[in-house]
């Protein structure tokens, strides 16, 4: 019988690195979770703009799980949060997104630009975290 549920480890994964994405447009990056099986992600974007967007505009984020191991259609996955910009042209962290449901596939996840404004080139870092419960 077990005593407790705990969080295991976490492992840190950096999704997309250097990415550009103008306005009307996707980044995809991969998420390769079939060896580590792990159950929830949670994800966090930075961002720099050469013209400040209006604050409270959004990437919308996309899960696409790869069943047959190809890259998948970049907009027609779950959708599975947003991260809203601020009015600034500094590079800016955005909100986390917690407890993502993944499945132990590989994954593409696309991030859908918007914000009205074109990102600054190469200033997209899409990062994760994954982890697992632990039973004890």
């Amino acid at each position: 019988m077990a005593n407790a549920v705990k969080w295991t480890a976490a492992t840190v994964r950096l999704i997309i690195q250097n990415g550009s994405c103008d306005n009307n447009d996707v980044v995809v990056g991969a998420l390769g979770n079939h060896t580590d099986k792990d159950r929830w992600m949670d994800l966090q974007l930075q961002v720099q703009f050469g013209t400040a967007p209006t604050a409270g505009t959004v990437f919308h984020v996309y899960l696409n799980p790869r069943v047959i191991d190809q890259q998948t259609i970049p907009t027609y996955g779950r959708v599975i949060g947003q991260f809203v910009v601020t009015n600034s042209t500094a590079a800016q962290i955005c909100n986390t997104i917690q407890g993502i449901p993944i499945p132990p596939l590989e994954c593409d996840i696309t991030i859908e630009n918007k914000t009205g404004q074109n990102a600054t080139a190469s200033s997209i870092q899409l990062t994760g975290r994954t982890y697992n419960e632990e039973i004890q």
